[in-house]
């Protein structure tokens, strides 16, 4: 599979392998009576385990972050992530906080100094042109 995630499921298979690999020869060494390779075998195999679990919980972070994204759109006025299809209550809320509230009234000045500007432009060229 593609994606971080996918690597990831590549690299925890390796180690599987590899972990798996490592107590089939751990026991054979303590059936041999080699107790102290079997030991450091043994720490490896655990490093192993370790590293695994690392990839594993960074995959599902992965997941239900990419879960989590795919639920949220960006409110077009002041850029917050609202829920989709969140409760018609907490979309209120939003709509009247302060950060909304602000960002609506800057956009909305910006809007009035547009026009400002573009009729003070068309004032001054038509004064140009009769001097």
């Amino acid at each position: 599979a593609a994606g971080p995630t996918g690597k990831n499921e590549e690299k925890i298979q390796v180690l599987t392998d590899k972990i798996d690999v490592l107590l089939q020869q751990i026991e054979e060494l303590g059936s041999e009576g080699k107790v102290e390779e079997a030991q450091g075998m043994m720490k490896l195999v655990e490093q192993l385990k370790e590293e695994r679990e690392l990839l594993r919980s960074t995959t599902s972070t992965i997941e239900s972050f990419a879960a989590q994204e795919k639920q949220m759109e960006v409110c077009e006025v002041c850029g917050a992530f609202l829920i989709v299809g969140d409760a018609q209550s907490r979309v209120d809320d939003h709509l009247m906080g302060k950060q909304h509230m602000g960002y609506a009234k800057i956009k909305a000045t910006v809007e009035e100094l547009k026009v400002c500007c573009s009729i003070f432009s068309w004032i001054y060229k038509t004064m140009y042109l009769y001097m």
